[in-house]
């Protein structure tokens, strides 16, 4: 019987543009659970704050930039992709938060005391920590991680980079999660990986040392 994916798009980024427009991207959803062919993608995008309609969008692309939102306002976002027969579940909401009008991150002046003193926003001094991965299947990975410590963190942090690198034909790709986790899929059977993760405030912090999991075997039970 025909019907629509098992599971929802994967690795779903959010990038803010400015105080009133957010780009987004995603994978597709596991092979073992797409049931055919994915055709298009339905997103959903709920104001939080101020209870707005909904925003819809479809598109058969891996990438969509919503505009004319709120300034400064959160923002759920859903996607779920369908096949020629039905649609999938949708995923869990991923938050954001719009730009202020003209917010300024690069360098301030304080007077105080007839002293001038220069503040500055920095990156992170030091790369997550507790970096680890669970095979889920022989093509799914979880990889999960904690922030930088807090004296070391200099600011928020907006995003995480994961490096990840198949060890078999030293392939690589880089995913971007707003949460200490993130679930890779389309992987090999019972291959190595390798992968990195370092923190995004207004630029990159160090990268944490690499962590090797290896999916599990084809058919494993």
């Amino acid at each position: 019987m025909h019907a629509g994916p098992d599971s929802p798009p994967m690795n779903i980024f959010t990038s803010v543009m400015d105080s009133t427009s957010v780009s987004t991207n995603w994978a597709l959803p596991p092979q073992e659970d797409r049931n055919g062919l994915i055709v298009y993608f339905v997103l959903v995008l709920k104001d939080v704050q101020f209870n707005t309609s909904d925003l819809m969008a479809n598109t058969s692309s891996f990438g969509y930039t919503f505009s004319g939102l709120h300034e400064y306002t959160q923002y759920n976002l859903e996607i779920a992709a369908a096949t020629s027969v039905g649609l999938g579940p949708f995923s869990s909401p991923v938050t954001f938060v719009t730009d202020e009008t003209g917010k300024i991150f690069s360098v301030f002046q304080i007077l105080l005391k007839s002293f001038l003193f220069s503040v500055s926003f920095v990156v992170p001094t030091a790369p997550p920590q507790l970096v680890s991965g669970v095979p889920r299947s022989s093509t799914l990975i979880t990889f999960t991680w904690s922030p930088p410590p807090p004296l070391e963190v200099n600011g928020l942090i907006r995003y995480y980079i994961v490096q990840v690198t198949e060890r078999h034909t030293r392939r690589s790709w880089t995913f971007f999660a707003v949460d200490d986790i993130i679930q890779i899929g389309s992987l090999h059977p019972y291959y190595l990986y390798d992968c990195s993760v370092s923190a995004y405030t207004i630029g990159v912090g160090p990268v944490s040392s690499s962590i090797t999991v290896r999916t599990d075997q084809s058919g494993k039970i």
